[in-house]
């Protein structure tokens, strides 16, 4: 609150008397938009060839976009104007099959078992904003990422292992930097978890570094304490990690081979500071087939038997 004040002379005594009010302070106005995004329409096509995006609000018309898969078979490469989405699943993607389960030689969905994760990471979103990540039929929030002062995001969500097997849809949703709606929808097929033989987790990098920053180090090693209390339980064996460095194919850097093994050196570096007794393997790839800040990364690859 904030005091006013008023004055008044009375002409008979010569004097003033002051009188004070108090009024209440105006309520600020926030100039940016909720960041607790629902889930939209799900925009299904008949074709689930491609992806389906919706801009503006919930009541945008959709419109597909580009879509590429890497040379690995494993991420899903999404091109709109003036952003991006990658989704990278725990298990191969696989063409053939449509989300409802039905054979379609033309359609091309991401394959997740149950209980697993999906990476993901974005370019062109608003700021420091929330970037929700879904699951349909029903809606479930994976969970939300967090842009950066640039508006990129990198990170994963987890699949509940409750989820039925079959044909479902990821939706990412965000914010453009001018604040309307951003919206991915893509198909995935979540199949029954098979007794587990191998791990694998991607770690980012900036630009041509090799250092292993420590959010990477923190998801590294979240994922290494989940894996040795799993391979006790499943008294694994012949525990392998091999590590494979990639690069961004720019120009600035001249030796992208170098590079990306110090990456895979990096890594594993620290995987052993973990002391996850296996065999150690690095490799440097040089530039990875695609040329985006989703390059520079290494993928870590734990197999076992049991």
């Amino acid at each position: 609150p904030l005091p006013s004040a008023s004055s008044s002379i009375d002409p008979n005594t010569n004097t003033t008397t002051i009188t004070t009010t108090t009024v209440a302070a105006p309520t600020p106005v926030s100039t940016t938009p909720a960041l607790a995004l629902a889930p939209l329409p799900q925009y299904v096509q008949q074709n689930n060839s491609q992806p389906v995006v919706a801009a503006g609000n919930s009541n945008s018309a959709p419109s597909t976009i580009s879509v590429k898969i890497n040379a690995e078979n494993t991420n899903m490469q999404i091109k709109a104007d003036n952003w991006s989405l990658d989704l990278t699943s725990s298990a191969s993607t696989v063409t053939g099959t449509s989300a409802s389960g039905a054979n379609d030689p033309g359609s091309t969905s991401l394959v997740i078992e149950a209980g697993n994760t999906i990476s993901t990471n974005g370019t062109g979103f608003l700021p420091n904003s929330d970037v929700n990540v879904y699951v349909f039929s029903t809606p479930i929030l994976l969970g939300v990422l967090h842009t950066d002062s640039k508006g990129n995001f990198v990170g994963s969500v987890p699949f509940p292992a409750t989820l039925e097997i079959g044909g479902h849809h990821i939706q990412v949703n965000g914010f453009s930097p001018q604040k309307s709606i951003r919206s991915a929808t893509v198909g995935v097929q979540v199949v029954a978890a098979a007794a587990p033989t191998a791990r694998v987790q991607r770690v980012f990098f900036p630009l041509n570094q090799s250092a292993v920053e420590q959010v990477q180090k923190n998801r590294i090693r979240t994922m290494i304490i989940g894996l040795k209390k799993a391979l006790k339980a499943y008294h694994a064996k012949n525990v392998t990690v091999q590590v494979i460095g990639y690069s961004q194919p720019t120009n600035i850097n001249p030796n992208p081979v170098a590079l990306s093994k110090a990456r895979a050196n990096a890594v594993i570096a620290y995987i052993k500071s973990l002391n996850l007794v296996a065999k150690y393997k690095a490799a440097g790839a040089g530039n990875a087939p695609f040329n985006d800040k989703s390059a520079r990364y290494a993928e870590i690859k734990i197999t076992w038997t049991v």
